[in-house]
């Protein structure tokens, strides 16, 4: 697994908490999970989500996976486009 760097488009985001900095993070992967660019933070998990959900309504990725702070996956977010948003 690699470090790339800033990247206008990713395959997925990551929601989870640094236990470590104490906040909240989304981090971009490509497909092969490589981590590209750095991690937004973010105090609170509510605002974390928002961004990741921001990344799917502007098409700079697809999918974006929540995770709880103990590391269980909780949900995982896409755009619908039945729904015409992001479910």
């Amino acid at each position: 697994m690699g470090h790339k760097q800033y990247a206008e488009r990713w395959d997925y985001s990551v929601v989870h908490h640094s236990a470590e900095w104490d906040c909240w993070l989304v981090t971009a992967y490509d497909a092969e999970h490589d981590q590209i660019g750095d991690s937004d933070t973010y105090y609170r998990k509510a605002d974390a989500v928002d961004m990741a959900r921001a990344y799917i309504e502007s098409d700079r990725c697809d999918v974006a996976h929540i995770y709880a702070k103990d590391g269980r996956l909780l949900n995982c977010l896409a755009y619908r486009p039945e729904r015409g948003k992001v479910c």
